[in-house]
């Protein structure tokens, strides 16, 4: 337990030390790795966007599975007819537009 608050002291220690120089510290037993800003923002990036497109996948997904139910290769979920279908796509493509935009934005940030 000592040795937890020692490190736990050690690492508000540097970061204090640290703050100006926008860097971080990490560890405490000796071997510290810095970590920027900008690759703590990076990884946020990488996350966001690897969100968004879990979020389009399954859109899209449902949207073929609804098709395919439509077109009898399907058995299971899937839209009551076309109409629905087509409101379906226009849905995702739109959802997949604000995704893209967002990944974009994240990317540049």
């Amino acid at each position: 337990m000592k040795g937890n608050i020692k490190v736990w002291w050690q690492i508000s220690k540097n970061l204090e030390r640290h703050k100006k120089n926008n860097k971080f510290f990490l560890g405490g037993d000796g071997n510290m790795a810095k970590v920027t800003m900008g690759e703590i923002k990076k990884t946020i990036a990488i996350a966001i966007a690897g969100a968004f497109g879990f979020i389009i996948a399954l859109l899209w997904k449902d949207v073929i599975i609804g098709i395919m139910k439509l077109a009898g290769i399907w058995s299971e979920g899937g839209y009551k007819d076309w109409g629905a279908a087509g409101i379906g796509i226009i849905t995702v493509i739109i959802i997949t537009i604000i995704c893209v935009v967002g990944i974009v934005y994240i990317s540049k940030w």
